[in-house]
């Protein structure tokens, strides 16, 4: 009995080695340039079989006949390339959905055009309709002047008002918006904030960082209908520029709740981890408790704090002054004690903990809290993350490897914020990043368990120690698409997910594929001052 049961196992064996016994693939590419995202090597003849959303090879076309079966759809490259989707480790996603169909004045290049695309704007609203979002730039402007309510307040008489430059953390309101919040010359300045006022005590419409949330408390909240809707848009955008997954930061419950809602109807196309708030880091640990972080597609991957506020918006917290001001450095927004008795609780709960930081001594304290929290609570996988990490000290930039932490860094920053001419720099500071990877790359090993190796070893090509002056008016997408996806945890890149891109011309991507289905693409080629590439940098680069 044995000698024939083997026999019969072999038979089987044999059998299952033909064609007839390969699992079915749902699509197949082929007679592609495949380029499978490995940081060695240069993309391939040949083809991608997909099954369920995963990989199952990767290898010339001929080879790859065997995956195909009744069902398989098979697209023919026709020698396009075939690569890894995109996956961005930092985003603002359903707000960036809200900005693509909101007034677009990224690229208005002077007060006048900025007071005329506001004035068109609202002319086609309805009175007592707010208008929102905008993402303005003032260092576009001679002598980079802020905007003032009474620039815009004979154009909106009607509307309320409340657009925030494009860095996120500092807004423009007008008198209309003002009164809605019943904001005067009494209104106190919040701890954490800034309000521009004129010389009478009156303010000027400008509101940062912390007391932006003044204006913001008057604003209707969106609808689930309204988010859902925001969240379509911007999965749309997300599947033209080829990104698959992604890290939405400062995500609040109700942005959660539209993304469960969005895959529980069949309609998410892009994988996402949510970093809700760090002071409610109590309310989180015990949902992920209680119900879990979630699956494959939509999950809670930690919280997100702030340290400080931008370069753009002048509340970066430095240690020397801003060089046109009397001693003024920038602000913390929240107390140093209070980051660290929430990170600290975080931490214990054990979550991650991701933290914005752009001024040197915003990351210095940062670095600080983490290199304490860590040392009390002892090595695990923790991967505290320093979000932008833009500015640093020499003696800070190793202690990213020595304690663990990931310098989750934008590149487009280097374009805008060192375009701002007032902020304290150290003169070798456009060298900073690429120094920051060759020192920070590996974490030491007793910070890592041993199913999570360090990270290869890897350097940034010259290009990203760039100067702004050096860089002009070039998309920044087409410096730095390459290297904004490469600091993805590795538990968000379990399941490679194939993207084809068929040929590229001058207008950029064409139609973009993954293992769903085709999916619906745009236009531009997600350069910083185009149409589409607004939202690329609405969605991708705020640097909150």
């Amino acid at each position: 009995m044995i000698p024939a049961r083997r026999a019969s196992i072999a038979a089987l064996l044999a059998v299952c080695s033909g064609a007839a016994c390969s699992p079915k693939a749902d699509l197949l590419v082929t007679h592609g340039m495949v380029w499978t995202g490995l940081s060695t090597g240069n993309p391939q003849p040949g083809g991608v079989a997909i099954r369920g959303g995963t990989i199952l090879a990767v290898g010339d076309s001929a080879s790859l006949a065997r995956y195909v079966g009744r069902g398989t759809t098979v697209i023919d490259a026709r020698g396009g390339l075939v690569a890894p989707g995109f996956a961005d480790g930092h985003t603002h996603f359903i707000g960036g959905g809200f900005q693509l169909a909101s007034i677009d004045l990224r690229d208005a290049a002077t007060p006048q055009e900025f007071v005329r695309r506001i004035k068109d704007y609202a002319a086609r609203l309805r009175p007592g309709e707010w208008i929102l979002g905008g993402d303005w730039d003032h260092t576009l402007w001679r002598g980079a002047p802020l905007p003032r309510h009474d620039w815009i307040d004979s154009v909106t008489p009607n509307n309320p008002v409340w657009i925030n430059r494009l860095d996120g953390h500092e807004g423009l309101a007008n008198a209309v918006a003002l009164k809605a919040a019943g904001i005067t010359r009494d209104t106190p300045t919040p701890a954490g904030g800034e309000i521009l006022r004129d010389h009478d005590g009156s303010p000027t419409g400008i509101f940062k960082d912390q007391a932006e949330g003044l204006i913001g408390r008057a604003i209707p909240d969106a609808t689930p209908q309204q988010a859902d809707s925001a969240l379509a848009r911007a999965l749309r955008h997300a599947a033209s520029l080829g990104v698959t997954a992604t890290a939405h930061m400062s995500a609040g419950w109700d942005d959660l709740a539209s993304y469960r809602r969005l895959e529980r109807a069949g309609r998410m196309t892009l994988r996402v981890a949510l970093y809700l708030p760090l002071q409610s880091w109590r309310a989180i640990a015990e949902s992920i408790r209680t119900r879990g972080a979630g699956d494959d597609w939509v999950r809670i991957g930690g919280v997100k704090g702030y340290m400080d506020g931008s370069t753009g918006s002048r509340t970066a917290f430095f240690f020397e002054p801003y060089a046109d001001s009397a001693g003024y450095r920038g602000l913390t927004q929240y107390p140093e004690d209070s980051m660290r008795r929430w990170i600290g609780a975080a931490d214990s709960a054990g979550l991650q903990i991701a933290v914005h930081a752009i001024g040197d001594r915003a990351n210095a304290i940062l670095l600080d809290i983490y290199d304490s929290v860590a040392g009390v609570h002892g090595p695990r996988d923790r991967r505290f993350r320093d979000e932008h990490s833009q500015h640093l000290r020499p003696q800070d930039i190793a202690r990213f490897g020595r304690i663990g932490v990931v310098a989750s860094m934008q590149p487009y920053h280097a374009i805008d914020d060192l375009r701002v001419p007032l902020a304290p720099r150290h003169p070798r500071a456009p060298r900073l990043r690429l120094r920051l990877d060759r020192r920070a790359a590996r974490p030491h090993p007793r910070h890592l368990r041993r199913c999570h190796p360090p990270h290869p070893r890897r350097q940034e090509p010259p290009r990203l120690g760039a100067r702004a002056e050096d860089l002009g008016r070039r998309s920044a997408a087409g410096l730095y698409g390459g290297e904004c996806v490469r600091g993805v945890r590795r538990g968000e890149a379990r399941r490679p997910r194939a993207r084809l891109l068929r040929g590229r011309g001058r207008r950029g991507p064409e139609p973009l594929h993954d293992a769903a289905g085709i999916l619906e693409y745009g236009e531009g080629r997600g350069d910083h001052r185009g149409r589409e590439g607004r939202v690329f940098q609405a969605v991708i680069s705020r640097s909150t």
